[in-house]
């Protein structure tokens, strides 16, 4: 295996753990979300006794905060491989 096949394979592997750790976060985020929504509109319905109208409106404001999330957390993984990738000059040498 000459240096260009190993370069292309460790370039390789480093976007697959990007690619990798993106989605571990973003699932990450949508869990933690989701379950503050819940969490939070339980107990606000349980204090005030309106059973499901907190519950169901934090989960349903959860939904853009949560989108809004996954492409803060998809652009700034972006930028990074971005900048890790080497210019075109030296992809031909």
């Amino acid at each position: 295996m000459d240096e260009f096949q190993r370069q292309k394979l460790a370039r390789q592997k480093v976007f697959n753990l990007t690619l990798a750790s993106v989605m571990a976060q973003v699932g990450l985020l949508t869990v933690v979300v989701l379950g503050v929504a819940l969490w939070v509109g339980m107990t606000l319905d349980a204090h005030y006794g309106t059973r499901p109208l907190w519950t169901i409106v934090l989960v349903v404001l959860s939904v853009p905060l949560t989108i809004g999330g996954m492409l803060w957390v998809v652009r700034r993984a972006s930028r990074r491989l971005e900048d890790e990738s080497p210019s075109e000059g030296e992809q031909q040498q």
